[in-house]
């Protein structure tokens, strides 16, 4: 009996070592440009919305986003905002009396010259954590790279909020434009505009 018992564990054992080597392996293999593309919500967590499950490709980050414009900045304010981390809001709640964690927030306006994906008004208004803000799990060092400039021109992949937008996947969703050259905030990687608009009307079909 006491044998028998022994193999029953011991298969057991063996079956869900397998099952974990397989998932170990398929996961080792994932490809995020091959997974599903749902909407999902950017790093820009912390002005509304949750951190993103996969990678922020350019197709995903495409696909995420509501809007795709080209436009200028003609002004940009900044202000401290209360953290809506829900860790911040219970001790809020609890200590009235507390001011309670602040970060800071720039609101660019944005003057929009085209819309390479959805439609969009002459003018937005666009949230962001300003750069040196402290910004939850998104780290400084990402934050650092979104600092626009007045008189500049941006295409933006946009998510839309309450009243406002927001740049998707941080400064995976930013790139300033030169001219004649488009790049993505803090890699390099550049097109023309034009070619940059192909590819987003690409991945948007």
């Amino acid at each position: 009996m006491k044998k028998r018992r022994l193999v029953f564990a011991l298969v057991g054992s063996l079956v869900l070592l397998s099952a974990a080597v397989v998932v170990l392996v398929d996961s080792l293999r994932y490809d995020p440009d091959q997974a599903p593309s749902p909407r999902a919500d950017g790093y820009t967590a912390q002005i509304g919305g949750e951190l993103p499950m996969t990678w922020p490709t350019f197709k995903n980050v495409t696909k995420w986003s509501d809007i795709v414009v080209l436009g200028e900045v003609p002004a940009t304010s900044s202000e401290l905002a209360p953290c809506c981390n829900s860790m911040a809001t219970r001790v809020a709640t609890h200590f009235p009396n507390s001011p309670g964690p602040t970060f800071l927030v720039e609101t660019i306006t944005l003057s929009v010259q085209s819309a390479y994906k959805g439609s969009a008004p002459a003018v937005l208004t666009i949230k962001t954590p300003k750069p040196g803000g402290t910004v939850g799990m998104s780290g400084d060092e990402e934050i650092e790279l979104m600092d626009f400039q007045v008189g500049r021109q941006y295409v933006l992949f946009l998510v839309e909020r309450d009243g406002h937008h927001v740049v998707q996947g941080v400064s995976k969703g930013m790139w300033a434009v030169d001219g004649d050259v488009a790049t993505l905030v803090g890699t390099g990687e550049s097109f023309s505009p034009a070619q940059l608009r192909e590819k987003v009307e690409a991945e948007s079909r």
